[in-house]
């Protein structure tokens, strides 16, 4: 056990037993000098104190040996205040009033860059630096950090008493327009969350009309900073804000090659905000024909319907007033042929048949003939005409379509064959490489299986293991933490069996799986058998091939190792359930045993379930039944939960509400997947209907649209483990990925680690049963670029392999489509990007699109153009045709405007 702290000097005394005012007194009596030699001592102190207030459990408080008090805490600060450096008190813990009384009688050196110093640990800490300024006891910093403090100032409505008690804050104030701010506190993100009049916009406006700063102040450093091209974010603060200024024309006007250069940002809302102006200032043709003609230069390449749209409509306006103007717009719509959209290129297409050019320039025309959309190549054609049409051909060139693989891959392909590391030296490259991407359940696996397979390490062993044993207290992730809590107790750095767990857990979770796990594996590392644990996969995704399970069974028999009945029930949940005569033979030969018999059951071996073996025979049925119930179990035990004798079915809903915040009405909705079993308390053992848990009535409502499901965490290393757990029944974590995605379909928060569920899908031996299919159907319309293309990926791959259900996947869409939960231009976005990656899967886009537009023929999406408009390009590229059902629906579909005039082309098609 480590001493406590025993006080040195008087000071050292005064503040341990929380004395402020003798800490006081034994401060004043210090000199300058004197004060600098205590700052070790007060550092050392603060050290303790700091680390005594983050141990509770720990009975010795960290060495402080007493629960620290409020009392201590106080003493402490003073005399860091004192005694240390602006550093030291920026990151101590104390009270304002505290600290300007102190400065104020002491003047101390920790004065000197305080200001600095507090704002660099938070941009919370300017209401402290404020005071500081205020009372004349810091200058005003001229820093960045100073800038990102006042615009958190926002937030609580905390501005305006800073603004009244800081006449010079109005000199400085308008620099939180050129400065860029961190990821958390920038304008646009502290008005994000701020409402009414506190937020920033409504702040300048209104000190604008105070008379404070001029119109003009306040739109030069909006144009300055959207001329910076900051993201896309940040700069949509100041795009907004451009438009509640409301400028008038003659500042427009002034302001006009301003707005020309912005149409060369990379940042959409700011070419789209340039645009509008200069629609605006089109009618006092104040623009030169040639300035205008290069600034739409490079917004007619853009990806933004909108603005190459609005781009055409501009020379559109040039040319009727001016046609010699023709040729050169001419050559300057002609680049938005190549557009994806086909609206867009019929506007461009209309234009070019007006406007007259020369043969130089109609010579690149067939640059883009390729990406003509099938409805228009006869009016590009016509546009062409003579030789030119002839060369680049009457039609678009077929893709050939390539059959279908013939279903899910063995999951023992020798590809996937786990190779566990040589040698010592291997291992401690394949630990390091855990520690840095614990995601990689594979190389987990294998690190935690030869740790425990080479205990007890001798002398030389442990020498080398040294770079990685330094590092394994300081991790922070959880699966990277608990191959850390192996390594240590493996190598002895433990005196008990396992370090204590770093935080609690509840029980159902992979974590405690994983931790329990630890455990059961370090006991038999304490056997000192120096056999691979039973339950280590052979292969990736956490299978174990079924002979090498039988062997592993047979050298346990011979050494008489009891593993427990947990690490045997992980065995048996990771066989692949592949069939193996040879396997099923040698099981036989092992003696008979209650593991022995339920390892032949799983195998397909004839031998009925045995009720008083309950755990082991239920993991059994999962791998002899992985996607069926078990008749003969089911018949002996009932119903024990999914997972148990029967397999888990899910059911899914959607559930709409709306709210009332300061006036506005805000729209929710929720995604919930439930099982079709009734919540049951199981033992541990039954690890897979653990696994299949769903809440209590208590917690369902939080559980099903916030609880990060099995993982317990929104960790991606967690996420994978709970995957490669029960590999045979990876419905429940799909059904995770469900939930987890389909309630933040529009990135309302950053779930980095959710990719973890759509990457799965990628995996050619996971098959497409209904939570896959589903979660497949969810990516495709998700907002957030990450996860739409790996889910479009993930189309293209099961469709190609053989995996994928095409009717299953639209039935999900129908089902999806008839919802508030998704929207009709994503899913639009993300068929042409599968087709852009695969032009050979036409005939399996085509289905999906038949499926999505034909989902609510009695309410239609609003945005169901996109749709009919990839629809109608592939019936006239590939020969595509509706059935009658479909036609008849879509003849009575109650469709207007442009969908409406897609509809009846199709139908004529």
């Amino acid at each position: 056990m480590a001493q406590n702290f025993v006080p040195e000097t008087a000071l050292e005394s005064a503040v341990y037993a929380g004395d402020y005012p003798q800490t006081l007194t034994l401060l004043r009596i210090l000199d300058r000098e004197q004060r600098r030699a205590h700052r070790s001592s007060v550092r050392r102190m603060k050290k303790l104190l700091d680390a005594a207030r983050w141990n509770s459990r720990d009975e010795n408080y960290a060495g402080w040996g007493v629960s620290p008090t409020d009392d201590q805490v106080r003493a402490m600060f003073a005399t860091v205040v004192v005694c240390g450096t602006a550093d030291d008190v920026a990151a101590s813990h104390g009270s304002k009033d505290d600290l300007l009384d102190l400065c104020r009688e002491f003047g101390p050196e920790s004065l000197q860059g305080m200001a600095d110093a507090q704002l660099r640990g938070s941009p919370h800490a300017i209401g402290v630096v404020q005071a500081l300024l205020v009372a004349g006891l810091v200058p005003r910093p001229d820093s960045d950090d100073y800038i990102i403090g006042l615009m958190s100032l926002a937030q609580n409505r905390r501005f305006e008493a800073v603004w009244a008690a800081d006449p010079g804050l109005r000199e400085v104030l308008l620099r939180i327009m050129e400065v860029e701010g961190s990821s958390e506190f920038n304008l646009a993100a502290v008005d994000k969350y701020t409402h009414g009049t506190a937020c920033w916009s409504q702040v300048l406006c209104r000190l604008r009309d105070e008379g404070v700063y001029t119109q003009e102040q306040l739109m030069e450093r909006t144009l300055s900073t959207l001329a910076q091209d900051w993201p896309q974010f940040r700069a949509g603060w100041f795009s907004r804000f451009h438009a509640e200024l409301a400028p008038d024309l003659p500042l427009l006007a002034a302001n006009a090659p301003r707005y020309l250069g912005l149409c060369h940002s990379r940042i959409a809302p700011t070419v789209t905000m340039a645009l509008e102006v200069i629609k605006r200032l089109e009618p006092s043709q104040v623009i030169a024909d040639a300035d205008l003609f290069d600034a739409l230069r490079p917004v007619l390449h853009a990806s933004t319907k909108a603005q190459v749209l609005g781009a055409l409509k501009l020379l559109d306006g040039r040319v009727k007033r001016d046609s010699a103007l023709a040729e050169s717009a001419f050559g300057l719509a002609m680049a938005a042929l190549a557009h994806t959209a086909p609206d867009v290129q019929a506007q461009v297409l209309q234009r070019l048949a007006r406007w007259h050019a020369g043969p130089d320039v109609r010579m690149l025309l067939p640059l883009y003939a390729d990406g003509i959309a099938a409805v228009h190549r006869p009016a590009f054609l016509a546009l062409m005409g003579g030789a030119a049409a002839d060369a680049a051909g009457p039609s678009l060139v077929e893709q050939p379509v390539v059959a279908p693989g013939s279903g899910p891959a063995c999951p023992l392909d020798e590809a996937h064959r786990l190779r566990p590391p040589a040698d010592i030296d291997a291992l401690v490259r394949c630990i390091a490489h855990v520690f840095e991407n614990d995601h990689d359940s594979d190389a987990f696996e294998m690190a935690a299986a030869a740790l425990v397979q080479l205990a007890p390490l001798e002398a030389g062993q442990r020498e080398r293991l040294g770079p990685v044993i330094k590092r394994a207290g300081r991790l922070r992730t959880p699966v990277a933490q608990e191959l850390g809590r192996l390594l240590l107790a493996v190598v002895g750095e433990r005196g008990e069996l396992l370090a204590p767990r770093p935080f609690e857990v509840y029980a159902d979770t992979a974590l405690a799986c994983l931790q329990d796990r630890s455990e059961d594996w370090l006991r038999l590392a304490a056997q000192a058998v120096h056999l691979p644990p039973l339950s280590m996969p052979t292969h990736r995704g956490g299978f174990i091939a079924p002979s090498m399970l039988v062997e592993r069974a047979a050298a346990y028999e011979q050494r008489a190792v009891d593993v427990g009945l947990r690490e045997q029930v992980r065995a048996l949940l990771r066989l692949a359930p592949i069939g193996d005569a040879a396997a099923i033979e040698a099981a036989r030969q092992l003696a008979d045993g209650p593991f022995t018999r339920a390892l032949r059951y799983a195998l397909g071996d004839d031998l009925a379930p045995e009720t008083g073996q309950l755990a082991l025979f239920a993991a059994a049925a999962r791998v002899r039944f992985p996607e069926a119930d078990d008749p003969a179990l089911f018949a002996a035990v009932g119903d024990i939960g999914a997972g148990g004798a029967h397999a888990a079915r899910y059911r899914w809903q959607t559930q709409s509400w709306q709210s009332e915040v300061q006036g506005k009405t805000y729209h929710h909705h929720g995604f919930i997947v439930e099982l079709d079993t009734k919540p049951n308390e199981v033992a541990d053992e039954l690890l897979a209907v653990r696994r299949h848990r769903i809440p209590r009535e208590e917690d369902r409502g939080y559980y099903v649209f916030h609880a990060p499901g099995f993982a317990g965490h929104h960790d991606e290393g967690l996420l994978r483990f709970s995957a490669v757990l029960l590999p045979n029944c990876l419905e429940a974590h799909f059904a995770d990925g469900v939930r987890a995605i389909g309630n933040n379909l529009d990135w309302w928060e950053a779930q980095w680690s959710t990719k973890a569920y759509l990457e799965r899908l990628l995996d050619p031996a996971v098959t497409m049963r209904p939570m896959a299919t589903l979660l497949l159907a969810l990516g495709l319309a998700a907002k957030e670029p990450g996860q739409h293309a790996l889910s479009v990926d993930a189309l293209l791959a099961t469709w190609r392999e053989g995996r994928l259900e095409t009717d299953a996947l639209a039935i999900a869409l129908r089902r999806l489509s008839a919802t508030p939960m998704v929207k009709a231009s994503r899913y639009t976005r993300s068929l042409q990007q599968a087709l852009r990656l695969d032009p050979g899967a036409h005939p399996l886009v085509f289905d999906l699109l038949v499926a999505l537009v034909t989902a609510v023929p009695d309410a239609p999406q609003r945005d169901i153009a996109g749709l009919l408009e990839l629809m109608l390009e592939l019936s006239l590229a590939h020969g595509h045709r509706l059935r009658d059902a479909e036609r008849a629906m879509l003849q009575a579909m109650p469709l207007k405007a442009k969908a409406g005039q897609l509809a009846r082309t199709l139908l004529a098609a």
